[in-house]
């Protein structure tokens, strides 16, 4: 039995995005098998949330965070954290 915030996530994340959080709908080559929905502001201008169904049966709510980096508190292992020289 799903708590109340686990209810309130589903009922926000089922069915389309309001207007201004309709990312773009992904190429998904077999939509029986897999859908998608991405909830965020377009052009990365917000995190996203993605919403996969699986089979019609599986979901599976995934958010990602937009991360912002303060140029001015850049320390100097920034290189390595952003995968430079890897």
């Amino acid at each position: 039995m799903m708590n109340q915030i686990e209810t309130e996530i589903e009922a926000f994340y089922s069915g389309k995005p309001m207007d201004f959080m309709e990312f773009g709908k992904p190429n998904t080559n077999n939509e029986r098998i897999y859908t998608v929905e991405v909830f965020g502001i377009p052009n990365f201008g917000s995190s996203i949330t993605l919403v996969h169904v699986f089979f019609g049966k599986f979901k599976v709510i995934s958010m990602l965070t937009n991360v912002v980096q303060n140029t001015a508190n850049k320390s100097k292992h920034s290189d390595a954290v952003n995968g430079a020289g890897v």
